[in-house]
């Protein structure tokens, strides 16, 4: 590529609201971002996106995947009706989509674009052992590329199961928060982590039910005001609806917050919050005050497992300004589902018995293993089954701004020479001079013959404004071709690595820039 020809939109200066990273980006001219915080990703940008897409591709064909051109789950489902026997297993394609995640407000960051790059593979195997193989084997090529690009993850438990898995790379500013145990090592997202069931009984004079006059006390810092309680004394009962438009009321301790994610494993279906009169109408009293008795209406009652042997709670009666002291879970109410629906915290331990510390970061790539229901081919039994299957997708976005954060140095981006946009620069500096030009146009065209993907800077600026721009771009040879080294029959060489200056025969250029940059071009 010439870089006269190249749109290479390079800045001065930091960005604003971005992470340094992103904003060296934004400078090298590899990305834009709009307004509404979604990104547009320039042609040398593009270039890291698709060495960096292409290194997963080639992961997942070593595993068989066909590349395939297809949307939508159903298209797939299609392909399957192909598979008639176990002859045919394992079976794998891939695929590239573009994800769309709507924000409610602007994120500006790769990782949090509204429109990001993703690839996806999906395998079905003969047994389970079989896709378990597959997974284990995936797992150990996506381990060894991300250490050649310098990102370190962690794997960490996505379901309560384990047969969701992700890989998360720590970041404080992250969207994603998870949990691993000092004691037992479990790795964990917060929603999902397994947490021990924290009883914690509240003591009271009396544990007779009793109706409390509590004006006005529509929020539990007023409620405990008044009555002169602590927030772990109260029950706090928040509503919901499933999907099916059951009322649902989700049961926490006062000071703990509730898990839509473990509620709606628990309650059996999706669940939403209720809007205000849903919640007038389901419990017969204004916000604030509802509670699990006497309620008006059928309900399904659902209690955090923390206060399964609870007693002299404080909850709302269903009744405005009124509150029921004294309250008891199995006796003064029967809860249809007791389960962990609250939110982990710091202050819970694992199962084990042993502290967790509390992380966050951003999801780089997601698995998952489940059963392929509605579809059965012959077994080698000669019987109709089901077939597991695998699924994986990778956040082409989130990876390229990991890999860049890593990259990053005072002069731009230090890239592996598998994912840089070029793996070699050659500069003339000068355009002015004939000879300099056509020599420099001639090691471009020979290392373009030899594969290399090479930029000819031929632009008539400064010899500080290429190398700079060459710098930023973070390529990791550059190439110096002036009018006082062709009098001597020589160029000069450099490595972005630590940038020491060689003096090379022209006659041996090109073998030594594909002796320097193909041994490092990683392949899996």
């Amino acid at each position: 590529m010439h870089c006269s020809r190249l749109f290479l939109p390079t800045l001065k200066g930091d960005q604003p609201r971005l992470t340094p990273w992103t904003g060296m980006m934004v400078r090298a001219g590899m990305i834009r971002f709009a307004g509404d915080g979604d990104c547009y990703v320039l042609p040398a940008g593009r270039r890291v996106f698709d060495n960096i897409g292409c290194l997963f591709q080639t992961a997942f064909s070593r595993l068989g995947a066909h590349e395939l051109l297809f949307h939508g789950h159903d298209a797939f489902a299609l392909l399957l009706q192909e598979i008639k026997s176990y002859k045919m297993l394992p079976f794998a394609v891939q695929r590239r989509k573009i994800s769309t995640t709507p924000v409610r407000r602007p994120s500006f960051g790769l990782a949090f674009a509204q429109h990001r790059l993703c690839l996806e593979m999906t395998a079905v195997a003969e047994s389970t052992s079989d896709i378990g193989q597959i997974e284990s084997t995936l797992r150990e090529y996506i381990h060894s590329l991300l250490s050649d690009l310098g990102i370190c993850s962690s794997l960490v438990s996505a379901s309560p199961g384990e047969e969701q898995w992700m890989l998360v790379l720590p970041y404080d500013k992250g969207d994603t928060d998870w949990y691993e145990c000092n004691g037992c090592g479990q790795k964990a997202l917060d929603w999902c982590v397994q947490v021990a069931r924290d009883d914690m009984p509240v003591k009271t004079e009396t544990s007779e039910l009793k109706r409390l006059y509590t004006p006005g006390a529509s929020t539990m810092a007023i409620l405990c005001e008044q009555v002169g309680i602590p927030l772990e004394a109260t029950l706090k009962t928040m509503v919901y609806v499933r999907e099916d438009g059951m009322p649902v009321l989700a049961m926490v301790r006062g000071d703990r917050e509730v898990d839509v994610r473990r509620l709606t494993s628990a309650a059996g279906g999706s669940c939403r919050a209720a809007t205000q009169a849903e919640i007038e109408e389901i419990t017969g009293a204004p916000c604030g005050f509802a509670g699990p008795c006497n309620l008006p209406h059928k309900a399904l009652l659902v209690l955090d497992s923390a206060l399964a042997h609870a007693s002299g709670l404080v909850a709302g009666a269903n009744e405005a300004d009124y509150h029921l002291g004294g309250l008891v879970p199995g006796r003064d109410f029967i809860p249809d589902v007791i389960s962990t629906i609250r939110k982990a915290t710091p202050q819970d331990r694992c199962v084990c018995g042993c502290t967790m510390t509390s992380h966050r970061g951003f999801g780089l790539i997601t698995g998952s293993r489940f059963i392929l229901t509605g579809m059965k081919v012959q077994g080698r039994s000669g019987t109709l089954q089901e077939l597991p299957a695998l699924s994986v997708s990778v956040d082409v976005n989130r990876v390229v701004e990991a890999t860049a954060r890593f990259a990053l140095d005072e002069r731009g981006f230090n890239w592996p020479k598998s994912v840089a946009p070029f793996r070699c620069a050659v500069i003339a500096v000068t355009v002015r001079e004939a000879s300099v030009l056509e020599q420099a146009s001639k090691i471009y065209a020979d290392l373009q013959r030899a594969g290399l993907h090479t930029l000819l800077d031929d632009r008539d600026v400064g010899l500080g404004a290429k190398m700079a721009d060459s710098d930023l771009l973070g390529i990791p040879i550059r190439m110096l071709v002036g009018p006082q080294g062709l009098q001597h029959g020589y160029v000069e060489m450099a490595c972005r690595t630590g940038g020491e200056r060689e003096q090379v025969k022209l006659s041996e250029a090109v073998d030594l820039v594909l002796k320097k940059v193909q041994p490092d071009i990683q392949t899996i």
